[in-house]
């Protein structure tokens, strides 16, 4: 949800068919986009508190998409590179627009990601983090170096995400 466009994006996709409901919450509209790159349901949504009507999209298949200007059945798509493997289940955004977070939903691939550079290159945070799935992250707004991670087996955190191999501890 889009608190400042008063718009909500939701997955739409039926079958074969993959698409994302745009819903205009206070005119009560709404309408579905798609785009050839989109080859999987939409699993993981945030929008951009950095440019008005800008979204991230992450798919199943691990595509992360970049998406602007929309409206009640349109959008500009840009896709966004990543060596992801896996169902994207959360796309979190930083301190900047440039600082992106992004968490994998599956077994044996890598959970933890992050771009300081909105996506032109991504480094792996999974440090000690067991081979589990991660539902979805969070970073602390006061100390960027503070992130908790949602996952199968509890709640972890590192105080020490900015290092090339973050050290997770579980959360009790």
């Amino acid at each position: 949800y889009d608190s400042d466009a008063n718009f909500l994006l939701s997955n739409a996709s039926s079958g074969g068919s993959f698409s994302i409901k745009t819903i205009d919450v206070a005119g009560n509209r709404n309408n579905n986009i798609t785009n050839s790159v989109l080859t999987a349901k939409p699993t993981a949504f945030i929008a951009s508190p950095f440019a008005n009507n800008t979204w991230y999209v992450g798919a199943a298949d691990g595509k992360l998409f970049r998406l602007t200007n929309v409206g009640l059945g349109t959008a500009s798509w840009t896709e966004i590179n990543t060596p992801f493997v896996g169902s994207v289940s959360s796309v979190r955004l930083g301190a900047t627009a440039n600082d992106i977070m992004v968490s994998i939903h599956n077994y044996g691939v890598t959970s933890v990601w992050f771009s300081n550079d909105g996506g032109a290159n991504w480094l792996n945070k999974e440090g000690n983090l067991p081979d589990i799935p991660v539902r979805d992250l969070l970073q602390n707004p006061l100390d960027r170096n503070e992130v908790i991670l949602a996952t199968q087996l509890g709640v972890w955190v590192t105080t020490n995400f900015n290092d090339n191999n973050p050290n997770w501890e579980q959360a009790y």
